[in-house]
């Protein structure tokens, strides 16, 4: 399968970090990057070549193939989401992107916490059903919802994006990538423009909101896309 091969977690790895700090406008050669990862060249602490921040980003990708890596070693049958992408792994995954640790708190007390009570409904629903459609609508406006009240600052989005591929990644539909710089600029103003939509209009208008539609669609294609091409790896 493919998500046990070295050369699809390098390929969609380089894809998805690239992805992320574009959109924090911050340019990388891909081709530098795509070395970096196949060399491991961010256990090496003394790197010099990326940031501290781009190293992180590595870092949580090498880390979410393994939490992959475990949910796959189970039968279907016999294993739950919730039990492999549990708090521990959230945690996890936030200390590599957030080193600060600013927002720990909210990881603390699983019964107050607005953010997580979020991301564990979608979660359970995972184990709920197989539906790409209805899983996108969830992930989709959820994702929004989760960035426009921002709980964990600028993070909000960089961990749901990798929650994000876990899942789909688990679920076989592949990760959802943007390797055209043309179809990510798109994403990322239809992505500023839903925020700002929700951001200025009552909760129970947020579904009629045009730009969560497409990006919603845009990403189904991207799944279609995977399906066609991950036998390439």
């Amino acid at each position: 399968m493919y998500y046990t091969k070295e050369s699809f977690w390098v390929k969609s790895g380089t894809d998805f970090i690239w992805f992320l700090s574009n959109y924090k406008n911050v340019n990388i050669s891909i081709d530098e990057l795509e070395d970096f990862i196949t060399n491991r060249e961010h256990l090496n602490n003394n790197s010099n070549i990326f940031s501290e921040n781009l190293i992180n980003l590595v870092k949580t990708w090498d880390y979410i193939r393994l939490v992959v890596l475990k949910y796959k070693s189970f039968d279907i049958n016999e294993v739950k989401f919730k039990e492999i992408i549990n708090l521990d792994v959230l945690i996890s995954i936030y200390k590599m992107l957030d080193p600060s640790e600013k927002y720990i708190h909210l990881f603390e007390d699983i019964n107050n916490s607005k953010f997580l009570k979020e991301i564990f409904k979608i979660i359970e629903l995972l184990d709920e059903t197989n539906d790409i459609e209805e899983l996108l609508q969830c992930f989709c406006y959820t994702f929004f919802e989760l960035v426009v009240y921002n709980y964990l600052g600028e993070t909000t989005m960089f961990l749901y994006c990798y929650l994000m591929q876990i899942i789909f990644i688990c679920k076989d539909f592949g990760p959802v990538m943007f390797s055209d710089i043309d179809d990510m600029h798109k994403v990322i103003e239809l992505s500023k423009k839903a925020k700002v939509f929700m951001q200025t209009n009552d909760k129970s208008k947020w579904k009629d909101c045009e730009e969560l539609k497409e990006i919603e669609a845009i990403w189904y294609d991207k799944i279609e896309f995977f399906n066609l091409i991950k036998n390439n790896y």
